[in-house]
């Protein structure tokens, strides 16, 4: 996750991600979330997208269409962290 993006902020910020495993039904959400930043607007009102909340961490989620997701704690910094933009998580 580049270092200069919404996402990679977001997820040093608050120390927690999820992780989606959109299904081929999800491919238009795919594409259309992947192309702007979430900094400039909610993607998932934009392209009504329904969210729940992920009953570990309370994580904004995504069922439908989806083949499965997942709630990460980040795990502490590595050299890959720093020199390959590569995050590690803990599955909750």
């Amino acid at each position: 996750v580049d270092k200069s993006t919404w996402t990679r902020e977001i997820i040093e910020r608050n120390g927690t991600f999820g992780i989606v495993v959109p299904g081929v039904a999800a491919a238009s959400w795919t594409y259309a979330v992947g192309s702007v930043s979430g900094r400039d607007e909610d993607k998932f009102n934009a392209w009504g997208i329904p969210v729940v909340t992920g009953p570990e961490l309370g994580l904004p989620l995504i069922e439908e269409k989806c083949l499965a997701w997942m709630e990460c704690r980040l795990l502490p910094a590595t050299a890959a962290q720093t020199q390959y933009d590569t995050l590690f998580g803990e599955v909750v």
